[in-house]
């Protein structure tokens, strides 16, 4: 995580297996997005969350605005780092 551009390490748990970094957002780009692991050893399953701090909603319809894919990115280059694999659900 903390090899991504802008990414900062926050909190590592060790006890819990949980992580937690921030690193800039795409959309806003003035904006941070919170990034958080949760490792299940047993499981042999990482889960993730990624929360922009601020988002835009595009008037009237009142959608978020996308990041065109930035943050799939930022994960699968974190992913194949770790030499993880992707599971399909």
């Amino acid at each position: 995580v903390a090899q991504e551009p802008g990414a900062e390490v926050l909190e590592v748990d060790r006890q819990r297996y949980y992580i937690h970094a921030t690193a800039p957002s795409k959309v806003p780009p003035t904006s941070v997005d919170d990034i958080e692991f949760l490792l299940r050893p047993a499981d042999q399953l990482v889960t993730h969350r990624v929360a922009t701090r601020q988002s835009v909603f595009v008037y009237p319809l009142q959608n978020i605005v996308p990041d065109g894919g930035a943050t799939k990115a930022r994960l699968d280059r974190i992913r194949d780092r770790l030499g993880w694999a992707e599971r399909q659900f």
